[in-house]
Parts: structure tokens; sequence; C-alpha cells
């Protein structure tokens, strides 16, 4: 209705025309729903909260404090890791309770207002047809020979229309921005995802909540959302015999720990006989919680979600950083770094693998187990030896991509394109989250914005999302003997991986070695500059993205 108006002008308007179209803006819905019903729900949702953080700080204080005298050895450590895990999840339901209160506070503030404004546009509106019905015209047919009347009704009209546009996008836009906070915040609710028969709620609740040792308030433990459903699923179509045999491993586990990577590896899509020997190699270390993490967990998550390149987290190994240095580099670079290789598609992709396989991360670190990678003496875990199977297997991946994309290989200048970045996808990712990849394109903010829920989801559950970009950089060209270097823009693409995300925030690694935060409206509006900028700056580097891989 605002750009039919916007089309017309008094001198040639008719009052008949001018008639409709506000008898049209009018019939337009209003906002619905009710602000008041909305703050009930968050109030009780806020009541709810007190109370649990009252049963929660008793918890804790158990927690903290020294177990009955009756307690002892095993017997006492077993209930306290339990008491500790039924805490942590206390903890996440109270937060889902704030949570919920301040999203539904905000909702409904926000509709309150929509309405209001809503209803300002219709007031202006029912204005301006009153005007248009004190106008008289000299000749039906043109309209007044004195338009002053008419130019005023059109000029409300238009304003009572924005008004009405201004509310409804105002409305549409709470309404998106709750669901999506309350279905990350559902994420929190991890146990519910363990579904598997013969798991006792304790149960559930310990591999649910229990941290790896190095956990963070954003992913504070083994198992994500996407493992404990997938292993669920596994376990439930598993025969009575491969059953009986997962459940004896787990009741064997020497922690909580090495339970929850057992489950991890399932999830991973591991069957019984693979994770068997998987266990073999780090049950000996199963309640040497540090060995656990330095093996299993690449620790791409970064606590700090304060967007900007200040805030890196750079991947490290046993607390270093660095790659060791290659005969004949000119560079250091970080250990998890693609290195001096145009395979950032291939490393990227490696490593969102790795954050989800515990069992491919022990054959890298260690060389062992049912997926262990060359490079190096079995059983050798120095930071060479990491680093070595690390470059093998991000250039043996990077072969297949270009094997796929029917390029000769090893070829270290061309990257992958689109049909070698379906083939590891279908190889690296889809075993481990038990999801098909499809290539979506993010031609224009529009796009990015369309993009974000599904992101969003998969993030937050676990399922690691690529993401390509692209910038300029500036060439010189020095190819002429004798001619003045020539200075030139080329694009560049480079590939990452968005592997978290939190509330307006999404979280990528860079296969350059370290993790980002950025806000979602950079990347609506192809500001990603800061992760591949020096100083930082969402417009430099390579800021827009043009293309995701969405697990389906």
């Amino acid at each position: 209705m605002l750009d039919q108006l916007d089309q017309i002008s008094g001198a040639y308007c008719t009052p008949a025309h001018l008639k409709g179209l506000i008898k049209a803006a009018l019939l337009v819905p209003a906002p619905e729903g009710s602000p008041g019903t909305i703050d009930n729900q968050a109030a009780t949702y806020k009541t709810a909260g007190d109370t649990t953080r009252t049963a929660g700080m008793d918890l804790m204080h158990v927690v903290s404090s020294a177990l009955p005298t009756a307690w002892r050895g095993a017997a006492a450590e077993t209930a306290g890791q339990a008491l500790g895990s039924v805490a942590f999840q206390g903890m996440s339901i109270i937060s889902g309770f704030e949570g919920g209160h301040k999203v539904l506070t905000t909702w409904a503030g926000k509709l309150r207002e929509a309405q209001k404004r809503d209803g300002d546009g219709r007031k202006q509106l029912n204005e301006a047809n009153d005007l248009v019905k004190s106008v008289t015209p000299v000749n039906p047919r043109f309209g007044p020979l004195r338009p002053q009347g008419l130019m005023q009704a059109l000029g409300q009209a238009k304003s009572g229309c924005r008004d009405m546009l201004a509310a409804a996008q105002l409305a549409h836009g709470a309404a998106d921005d709750a669901i999506k906070a309350l279905k990350q915040s559902a994420l929190a609710a991890r146990a519910r995802q363990i579904t598997a028969p013969g798991v006792d709620p304790l149960s559930a609740v310990s591999l649910a909540y229990t941290g790896d040792g190095a956990g963070t308030s954003i992913d504070p433990g083994v198992l994500n959302p996407s493992a404990m459903a997938r292993a669920s699923q596994q376990l439930a179509t598993m025969s009575p015999a491969d059953r009986a045999a997962f459940e004896k491993l787990v009741a064997d586990a020497q922690s909580p720990q090495e339970a929850a990577y057992l489950w991890k590896a399932l999830g991973a899509g591991y069957n019984i006989s693979q994770v068997a020997a998987y266990d073999q190699v780090i049950h000996p270390f199963g309640n040497d919680l540090p060995w656990l993490t330095k093996h299993l967990n690449p620790q791409v998550h970064n606590n700090n979600t304060t967007p900007g390149s200040m805030n890196r987290k750079v991947l490290s190994y046993d607390g270093v950083e660095w790659a060791p240095e290659e005969p004949g580099a000119n560079v250091d670079y970080y250990l998890y770094g693609q290195g001096n290789y145009n395979d950032c598609v291939a490393a990227s992709t490696v490593v969102a693998k790795l954050s989800a396989d515990p069992v491919q991360m022990l054959g890298v670190t260690t060389g062992q187990g049912p997926a262990a990678v060359a490079g190096d003496s079995v059983g050798n875990d120095s930071l060479g030896a990491v680093h070595n199977r690390l470059q093998n297997l991000y250039l043996h991946n990077y072969d297949v991509g270009q094997t796929a994309d029917g390029v000769a290989h090893p070829n270290t200048t061309n990257g992958i394109a689109a049909k070698g970045q379906a083939a590891l996808d279908g190889s690296l990712l889809s075993p481990a989250t038990g999801s098909t990849y499809q290539i979506q394109s993010l031609d224009d903010p529009a796009a990015r914005q369309a993009a974000l829920p599904g992101i969003q989801a998969a993030a937050s559950a676990g399922k690691p999302v690529p993401v390509d970009v692209y910038g300029q950089e500036q060439v010189v060209d020095r190819s002429i003997p004798h001619h003045r270097p020539e200075l030139y823009s080329q694009a560049v693409r480079h590939q990452m991986v968005i592997v978290g995300a939190h509330g307006n925030e999404l979280e990528i690694y860079n296969p350059w070695g370290y993790t980002q935060w950025v806000t979602t409206q950079q990347f609506v509006d192809g500001q990603l500059g800061a992760l591949t900028s020096a100083d930082g700056s969402p417009d430099g580097g390579l800021p827009n993205p043009y293309e995701v891989q969405v697990p389906q």
C-alpha cells in the first residue's frame, strides 16, 4: 500500500482511488498476541528460577562440603561426581529459567510497542479517510481543481502506512528473536538428548554434564547435543549383544570423562568393535583428565565471546601454540594452521571433524586406534609427531578434494572447488554428525539473514558449518623485466568453519589456527574481515561470506 501511495500525487489522485488504498491498508491485520499473557509467563519463569536457585545453593553446599563419613573410597568419589553433574544441571536449569524470563519480557515489551505504533498508524489512516470524505470534487472524473485537501490526506495516509509497516516489522522481528533464543536455551537441557534404553536418569545427567577438565561456560561438557542424540540412536539400533558390550565398556570406565568419550565415539559413527579398540588405548588413562583432554579434544571453543581479533583463541597442544619449524620454512605458524599450502578447505574440514570425533583425534595425537594417522612412530605423542600427522591428514584430504574436482594432484596452488568440498563433507563431516551437507549461496544480506537460523541451530547443537569468504588483496606484478612493477587487485577466497553459536554471535574457526567470535550482524552485513585481517578490522581481510554448507 505504501508503494502505491508513493506512486500517486494529489494532482492525479481521485478521492475514490485514495479511499480504496486507505481501506485496503486498514484491512492488514494488526500485530497479534497478548503482551500481558507473555509477561505472566515471564513472571512464572522468574519464580521458578528463584526457587531453583534456592535448591541449587543447598546442592552446591553439599557438593563443596565433605560427604557424610559413611561414604568412603570409590563410593564417595562416585557420589561426588554424580552430585557435581546434578549441580551443573541445576545451574543450566537456573540459566534456562532466567533466560526465558529475559526473552519473554523483551518480547512482550516489543509487542506492546508494535501494537501501539500500529494503533497510531491506523488512527492516521482513519483521519486521512475523513479528510478525503470532506473533499468535494468539481469534476468527479478528474478530482478537485484545488487538491490541497487530498494532498494533506495523502501525506497522512503515507505516514500511517509507515507506522503500520514499522509495527509489523518490529513484531515479526521480536517473535523471531524470541524463538531463536528459546531454541538455543533448550539445547542446554542436555540430558533429555540421551534416550537410549537402559540408561537411568542419573547416568544420563552424569554423561550430559561431564566436563573434560578444560570446559567453558559456552561448551561445558564432553558431549554436545548432537553427539548425545546420535549416540542414543546408535545404541537403540544395536543388537542386544553389542549393546551389552558397550554398556560394559561404560561400566568399566575409570571416570565419567572416559565414559563420555566412549559415548562421543559412538556418536561419531563408530561401531562397537571400533569403540572397543579405541577404549583399549584410552582406558589406561581413563582417570587422567589432562591426558584425555590433551589427546582427545582439539579445544576449538573460545570462552571469550567478545568479537574482535584481540580475542582470538589459538588452538594448542599440551599448551604449545606454534608449529615446529620446518626445514626451509621462513615463517612460523600456529600448530593447527594449514601452513604453506593452499589447503584451507581440507584443513578447516579436518579440524571440524576432529572437534566431533575423538577417535580420529586420538589417531592424530598418538597414531593409534581404529582411525590412526600415519606420519610418525606409533605411540609418539610429541609436538612434532602431532604436527606431522596433522599436516599429513590435511594433505591427504586435499588430494581427495582435488581428485573429486578432477584436478591433477598434488597441486599446492589450486584450492578445492564445489565437488571436492562435497566429497570432504561426505567423507569427514557426515559420518561424525549423521547429517548430509547442502551448499547454500549467500549472495546478499537477505540470503545471509535467511540462512542464519539453520546455521545457528546446527552450530548450537554441535554440528560444524563450513563457510566460504572472499575479499580483494593487492598484488605486485614484477613479471616483465625492466618495467616498473604493476599493482592490481585480485579476488581471494578462503574457507573457515562455524563451530558455535551463542545469542547473537557466531564462533568461527579459521584454519590459520585460531577461533574467534563475530556478531550475526557482521555475518549478515559481510563484515567478517576481523577473522583474516591483522588489525581486526571487520571490513579488512576477507570480509564477505558467499557460501555455507549446512547440515540437513
